[in-house]
């Protein structure tokens, strides 16, 4: 049976036994993946699924309202004087006739008091009477004043002699009265002599 064994020749290698085919995986480091993963899946907490947001966007809030411009107020003005009652509107024609101009007399009263129609005292006057300085004769130091009243406005002359030097609280006192001529009216009035008060109006 002949030898099957080849010699070989000075300086020619053993043929090596064909390598097996490379898969590009190692058996070993195969193994080695394999069991890290197992470790991985086993030692890991699992994982919460992530929400995908919504494609539809949340409404923005609305948008406060825009201030608009104030207005600058307008200028107060005052409401217009109302129509007197005609009566009335007679009674303060007749009154803006009753000052005098010039440099008229005075009016004498009971002998005694002194008018001067020239000096009015706009401050005592009422809506139906007007206010004038008097004099006392009879004592210069008196402080006085007389009320002429509207021609044609009632007055209550009978009551008067029961007022004349009472002294009543918050009634200024009452002096005398008398009708006389009042010369810037041409015509005959009725006036009151009062204590002249020391302040003005409490009310208007």
């Amino acid at each position: 049976m002949a030898d099957s064994t080849t010699e070989l020749e000075p300086g020619e290698r053993e043929p090596q036994p064909p390598a097996p085919p490379d898969d590009g995986a190692n058996p070993t480091a195969s193994r080695g993946i394999a069991e890290a993963d197992q470790q991985d899946a086993v030692t890991d907490p699992p994982v919460p699924p992530v929400e995908e947001p919504s494609e539809e966007s949340p409404e923005p809030a609305p948008a406060p309202p825009a201030e608009e411009p104030k207005e600058p107020a307008a200028p107060r003005t005052e409401a217009p004087a109302q129509a007197l009652h005609p009566e009335i509107q007679a009674v303060q024609n007749v009154l803006a006739k009753a000052i005098g101009s010039g440099d008229p007399l005075p009016v004498l009263l009971s002998e005694r008091f002194l008018i001067h129609p020239d000096r009015p005292i706009p401050l005592l006057d009422t809506p139906s009477t007007r206010a004038f300085q008097a004099e006392d004769r009879t004592d210069p130091d008196h402080q006085l004043y007389a009320v002429l009243t509207a021609p044609g406005v009632p007055a209550r002359t009978e009551d008067f002699d029961d007022f004349i030097g009472q002294e009543i609280p918050g009634i200024l006192p009452f002096v005398d009265y008398g009708v006389v001529t009042w010369p810037p009216l041409g015509r005959e009035v009725l006036i009151l002599i009062y204590e002249r008060p020391l302040g003005g109006r409490v009310q208007d």
